[in-house]
């Protein structure tokens, strides 16, 4: 009884999920597999809509993880795609490729180095580059649930659509965990703050929360809530930004 009510509890917000606001959060922390197994892991998670109204509407997200894990290293590489199209014209496109390399320094300890590329039309980002590097701290590692806290510099060259160019230093700071409430029902959410060292008044808040519900050993239910505060985002472009998606999740 209490599967069956959880099937119906994640139903019924899928159903509700399809037309939150289509939002590129980057949030690698949230999309990292945690994981003993050595070798190859990933997963790719995909969802797409279509709605009839006066005008066909299609919209489709697409994300592809894959990592590599030894008994000291770990190398990631995630790409993300949304895409939102009416009548065959585009009104929504944005592109996120990341790479990032971990290596164990201690029993929770480990050193972050990472690059980043991204395209955001929504948010008037022609181009966005990131490379930066810290710490990663395991702060709580229990069967039913595990922290993680993480304090990273970062170098930021942005591009925006009227061609404004900006460089950046930034510190990247993040406080994550995962929860495991059932044997086939999950919880993780990561957040970051991301203020400029030179001026702690232009800062970013981003949150990621995902609801993971297995429907077999490698296919998942997968339920998201982004959301993105900017306290001086481009001109035009909202402070706050947020979104409610779900799809499915195929682990590899």
């Amino acid at each position: 009884m209490k599967i069956f009510n959880t099937i119906l509890f994640l139903f019924l917000l899928s159903l509700g999920a399809g037309r939150g606001l289509n939002a590129q959060i980057v949030n690698i922390e949230s999309d990292r597999l945690e994981t003993e197994k050595l070798g190859w892991a990933g997963f790719i998670d995909f969802g797409l809509d279509f709605v009839k109204e006066e005008r066909d509407i299609v919209s489709l997200q697409n994300m592809v993880h894959i990592q590599f894990t030894t008994e000291k290293n770990l190398y990631l590489f995630l790409n993300r795609i949304d895409l939102i199209k009416t009548d065959g014209e585009s009104l929504q496109n944005s592109l996120l490729e990341h790479l990032r390399f971990n290596r164990d320094i201690g029993s929770i300890f480990r050193a972050e180095i990472f690059g980043q590329i991204q395209y955001n039309r929504i948010i008037r980002l022609k181009m966005r580059i990131l490379s930066g590097a810290g710490l990663r701290i395991l702060f709580l590692d229990k069967e039913w649930i595990k922290m993680n806290i993480g304090a990273l510099y970062m170098f930021e060259h942005e591009e925006i659509v009227d061609g404004e160019i900006n460089r950046f230093h930034r510190m990247s700071d993040y406080l994550s965990f995962s929860l495991k409430i059932l044997s086939n029902l999950s919880l993780g959410s990561t957040a970051y703050y991301q203020p400029r060292l030179d001026n702690f008044k232009d800062w970013r808040i981003s949150s990621e929360s995902n609801l993971l519900f297995k429907i077999s050993s490698k296919c998942s239910l997968n339920v998201q809530f982004n959301i993105l505060h900017d306290s001086r985002p481009p001109a035009g472009v909202v402070k706050t930004i947020y979104s409610l998606k779900n799809g499915l999740r195929l682990e590899f």
